[in-house]
């Protein structure tokens, strides 16, 4: 279980991100209860908790600035959901999906989106 959590964490350092242990118990790798998983994180040295949040403990977190990050998400969704629905609507696409920090729930002051988008073929 170890292993699994410290793989989330490190995923999640890309981002700048921090989990609750719910969220970490539903990325890991390998399946676990919650109790299973809090535990791991308690006994990881390299693993941290800042206001009920897990990061890696070499990446420290300020919970203003990932709420901040968190709203940014949010707005930047808002802010492109007339496009992406006209884009989800074409009969050219077989599927749309949101990917990378806008879908990790953070996003950067200057941030993108980023889509991933399937094509019909032909």
């Amino acid at each position: 279980m170890r292993d699994a959590v410290l793989d989330v964490l490190r995923w999640t350092a890309v981002f700048n991100h921090a989990l609750n242990a719910e969220e970490v118990r539903r990325y890991a790798s390998e399946h676990g209860t919650l109790e299973d998983v809090e535990h791991a994180l308690e006994a990881c040295d390299e693993a941290a908790c800042t206001d009920g949040r897990w990061h890696l403990a070499d990446h420290p977190i300020q919970p203003e600035g990932f709420q901040r990050s968190q709203q940014r998400a949010k707005e930047h969704l808002q802010e492109t959901a007339s496009a992406l629905a006209t884009l989800s609507s074409t009969s050219a696409l077989l599927g749309l999906a949101v990917t990378g920090s806008v879908a990790a729930g953070v996003n950067d002051e200057n941030g993108d989106l980023d889509l991933l988008l399937i094509a019909r073929p032909g």
